[in-house]
């Protein structure tokens, strides 16, 4: 957020702070799943404009459904389409913060097993859902490795060790 502009000379110097902001959600710890080998070694990830995932599990009881990225416990959803903050309405963190309804979010989830359509089972199969679009993308690396002022490198390693599993030779 812009804090104040001042001028140094015949220049106007505007000065930027950085701020908390809370649709890029800082996975650490209890939000990486520890026994699984995709996250296990990851440390931590920005997921940025997630969608909760919510898994129908009573009728997906034959399928092996694991949780790979989850939000704190602190985690509030928001129907508001605004992304952008606002302080003077918002003074402590630019948006209206939903503290009544707090609980942990899968962000990411795989999913294993025989899928059935139209009543046919299908062949063992392998399901990962992201809840985050932009989370692999260009932009958000580069966008947060010029805040970090660091080569940010987890969207790719998340990735990759996704592609290991998912072409990983088991049996079923």
């Amino acid at each position: 957020r812009c804090r104040s502009v001042r001028a140094a000379g015949d220049l106007r110097v505007r000065e930027t702070e950085l701020v908390n902001y809370p649709y890029i959600i800082d996975v650490r710890r209890e939000g990486l799943n520890a026994g699984s080998g995709i996250t296990e070694n990851l440390g931590q990830v920005y997921v940025p404009w997630a969608s909760p995932i919510t898994v129908n599990y009573k009728s997906n009881d034959s399928l092996t459904v694991t949780p790979l990225l989850s939000s704190s416990r602190q985690s509030w959803t928001s129907s508001s389409q605004e992304i952008l903050p606002d302080f003077e309405a918002y003074p402590e963190m630019g948006f209206e913060l939903q503290s009544q309804n707090t609980q942990a979010h899968v962000l990411a989830t795989m999913i294993e097993g025989s899928f059935a359509e139209n009543g046919i089972q299908d062949s063992p199969s392998r399901l990962i859902i992201v809840g985050s679009g932009a989370l692999f993308t260009d932009n958000f690396i580069d966008q947060m490795s010029n805040v970090l002022r660091n080569e940010y490198r987890r969207p790719v390693q998340l990735i990759l060790n996704l592609i290991d599993w998912s072409l990983e030779d088991q049996d079923f």
